[in-house]
């Protein structure tokens, strides 16, 4: 049985922190950011072996005087030789040593101050730029990511002290951060009435760049999954919700991925000799294996939850168009995932109607052993999710579980919900394993476009003394009602204790029982 992640409160991701870090050096320039990383390092608060670099004064652009408790300080705008002008800083007198071309600099002064200056023109200037800005600041965030320590934004901004021009620039970037502490990019951020400008404005030039770069990076992503899904329908991406980017930590996978000493068998011992497995369905593969023909002639499942489905495998004499061929021909309904408006992170919506008892997507990820669980529980409880599904078709027999905590496919974003309107079943394929069923989840009713996806991760309801259905029907039949909570002896079970963690369910359903475990 799954139990998802919740996301009461959001802790930004590693992925998340490193691409808002390269946001705010490239808005920095990687001069100014290299020195700040400096301050740090001489604090003693990171450890970053910065490569030493020869700053040499170019030329001198302009002047200005500043008063600080009553004593005036003087910059100089610097051109730094190599650097394009882009890097150009102003900087305090006592910080540069070049006489000779703050002498020149003063020479072209008419009168005393900043008024009577005649300023040199930027493209005066010759530049040369061996080096290009994005250069440095890639080699600057390699040295950074080599850090044992975290740097945030927030860090490399509070040794910052911005002076004349920089000020409004330095603004713009500590903009980018909420209040909390919490990156845009990271957790949703809700909009401040009384806060002008910045990413908590949208209208703020801040909030649309920040959002654009968003936006593209979940087009990547999206890119990205449909390049590795093989699956017939495709996978849309959608937040119009807060600033999350693409996870972190998750790779797409189309099947199991098992760890080391696990095997699935997919060499199965014998197939059927049907023609046409539906009017033989008596002698099929279902019928072989003790069990009933779980599909009617569209495709859609016709046996009650709980009750295991056997398809047609490779030694089978039928070919792909059979009806007892739905789960091994991948997800054929195009679903989003998509940001939800309701502090449930991500979740799954249908992109178009899908009908009761299709078929929707099979839930895969790696295959584990019951000890390897055992552990991997232990840290998932302490965060207060989990990922895993325990494959205990067999009464206490569960030497695997699935874990979809890192590898997955879309069925890693599906949400839960009290009252689901998707529904688990076994099925086997290639192999009689009933140690190694593959999940697959069917569309419970009728789902309409746009409706978000979810099935019950406690999968309620005695499956256990469902009668089945005649093999000569091809009526549909109507489900039990379900017992309560407590009469649950259905084919999968959740690795959370009872009453261990109480984890509050946010699925909203008028049926909700309110936590999840």
């Amino acid at each position: 049985m799954l139990c998802k992640k919740q996301t009461g409160t959001s802790k930004i991701s590693a992925e998340t922190n490193r691409y808002l870090l390269y946001l705010t050096v490239r808005k920095l320039g990687p001069l100014l950011a290299k020195k700040l990383v400096k301050k740090l390092v001489d604090r003693g608060e990171v450890d970053v072996k910065l490569e030493e670099e020869i700053y040499e004064v170019e030329a001198v652009l302009d002047y200005a005087k500043e008063k600080d408790n009553e004593t005036e300080k003087e910059f100089y705008l610097i051109k730094w030789k190599n650097w394009d002008s882009e890097h150009n800083t102003w900087e305090p007198k006592e910080n540069l040593d070049c006489p000779e071309l703050l002498a020149a600099f003063h020479e072209t002064f008419t009168g005393t101050g900043t008024s009577g200056m005649k300023r040199k023109r930027l493209n005066d200037v010759t530049s040369h730029q061996p080096y290009s800005k994005q250069r440095r600041i890639n080699q600057l965030m390699v040295q950074l990511m080599q850090s044992p320590a975290d740097i945030t934004p927030q860090k490399l901004l509070s040794v910052s002290s911005p002076v004349k021009a920089s000020v409004s620039s330095l603004n713009r970037i500590h903009q980018l951060i909420s209040p909390a502490g919490n990156m845009g990019l990271g957790v949703s951020v809700r909009p401040t009435p009384h806060v002008n400008g910045g990413i908590t404005n949208k209208r703020s030039k801040a909030y649309r760049q920040l959002k654009a770069e968003v936006q593209a990076a979940l087009k990547a992503w999206e890119l990205q999954l449909n390049k590795i899904n093989s699956d017939p329908a495709p996978i849309f991406i959608e937040n119009n919700v807060d600033m999350e980017g693409p996870p972190d930590k998750f790779t797409y996978i189309n099947d199991y991925r098992t760890m080391p000493g696990i095997d699935i068998p997919q060499d199965p011992m014998v197939g059927c000799e049907c023609t046409d497995c539906y009017d033989e369905r008596k002698t099929c593969c279902a019928a072989n294996a003790g069990a009933c023909f779980a599909y009617y002639k569209n495709g859609r499942v016709r046996v009650h939850q709980g009750t295991p489905i056997y398809e047609c495998n490779k030694r089978c004499a039928c070919d792909s168009t059979c009806m007892n061929r739905v789960v091994q021909h991948g997800r054929k309904h195009k679903v989003c995932i998509f940001r939800t408006n309701n502090c449930r992170g991500w979740g799954v919506k249908a992109m178009h109607k899908i009908k009761k008892g299709a078929f929707v997507m099979e839930y895969v990820g790696e295959v584990i052993t019951n000890e390897e669980a055992e552990r991997r529980g232990r840290i998932y409880d302490a965060e207060g999710r989990t990922y895993l599904f325990d494959l205990d078709y067999n009464d206490g027999d569960c030497p695997f579980t699935v874990d979809a905590g890192f590898y997955g496919n879309v069925s890693h974003f599906v949400n839960h919900s009290c009252d689901p309107n998707l529904v688990v079943y076994g099925v086997w394929i290639n192999h009689l394993d009933p140690r190694l069923p593959r999940i697959a989840l069917f569309a419970k009713r009728d789902i309409a476009k746009g409706e978000e996806l979810t099935f019950d991760y406690m999968m309620t309801g005695d499956t256990t003394a469902v009668p089945t259905p005649s093999d000569d029907s091809d009526v549909e039949i109507v489900d039990p009602p379900e017992p309560p909570v407590e009469e649950f002896k259905g084919p999968f079970s959740c690795r959370l204790k009872k009453d261990q963690y109480r984890i509050r369910c946010q699925c909203g359903a008028a049926t909700c029982r309110k936590y999840l475990f």
